[in-house]
């Protein structure tokens, strides 16, 4: 997976909660793994100081407008007309985010694995993440290629998080999975987790043995001693419509797909 820049941005740089915290907890439970780029991590921390020197500004105004305020008996008032190191606390936020990205075993692409040809060819036929009204894209452009190459050299799927228009339909033109924030794509995995939950539900209820059971509903046999079972396959043959499919490599589409037997095991 890899996280566009606003990402960031749009959870406040919040680390040890919210929902980074929570997409951690995913990553370390090995259901995904996080993918950044070394010119994706300059701009998160291009923009951790630029919001710092933005909250900055914003706290000299209010020592300045707001200086009856100290004469205030009120906790923590007196807080915010202490002199703030600012170099302290940007320091302290990139610490923060190389904690995040040590922490959750991020892989780091180098973009100059790539070559700038590529780019710069997508660059003049205005191809995304460039566009006609918006060529400036070139740390995108040299991420995603970077992001390219790792899928194609690794042979794995890359999902990525960004609302960037541009960016979004780079990930059509590389067949990149695309949701447009992070709260979506948690929300799918919990899905996932609740399908799980409830077909387990459904083995431990019929399957009160531990022995391994196989069911093959194309043979009339197995389907007398299968009584049983009839709750948990009507699951399974529901839940299956709800699963997306696609062909890899065609230019083409599945309208059908029909189950023909299960197989169950438990240990």
């Amino acid at each position: 997976m890899f996280l566009d820049t606003e990402v960031f941005v749009q959870q406040n740089f919040q680390f040890s909660f919210g929902l980074l915290a929570i997409l951690s907890q995913q990553v370390k439970s090995n259901r995904i793994e996080l993918i950044l780029t070394d010119v994706t991590i300059n701009e998160i921390e291009s923009h951790i100081k630029k919001e710092v020197d933005k909250a900055f500004s914003a706290l000299q105004s209010l020592k300045d407008k707001g200086r009856i305020l100290r004469n205030s008996n009120v906790p923590n008032i007196a807080h915010f007309f202490k002199n703030h190191k600012k170099k302290r606390i940007h320091n302290d936020l990139k610490k923060q985010l190389k904690s995040f990205i040590e922490d959750n075993k991020t892989i780091i692409l180098d973009i100059n694995t790539v070559k700038p040809s590529i780019v710069f060819d997508r660059y003049f036929k205005a191809l995304p993440p460039f566009s006609d009204k918006k060529k400036n894209e070139f740390p995108d452009a040299f991420a995603i290629e970077a992001l390219n190459l790792y899928c194609s050299n690794n042979e794995t799927s890359l999902i990525v998080i960004s609302d960037d228009p541009d960016l979004v339909d780079a990930c059509e033109d590389y067949d990149f999975a695309h949701y447009d924030r992070l709260e979506e794509f948690l929300q799918s995995i919990q899905e996932e987790t609740e399908l799980f939950q409830k077909a387990r539900e459904l083995l431990t209820s019929v399957l009160p043995n531990r022995s391994r059971i196989r069911i093959d509903t194309t043979d009339p046999k197995s389907q007398e001693n299968a009584e049983e079972t009839t709750e948990l396959e009507e699951f399974i043959h529901e839940e299956f419509k709800t699963v997306g499919f696609f062909v890899a490599d065609r230019d083409a589409i599945i309208t059908d797909v029909n189950i023909d037997s299960i197989f169950l095991n438990r240990y």
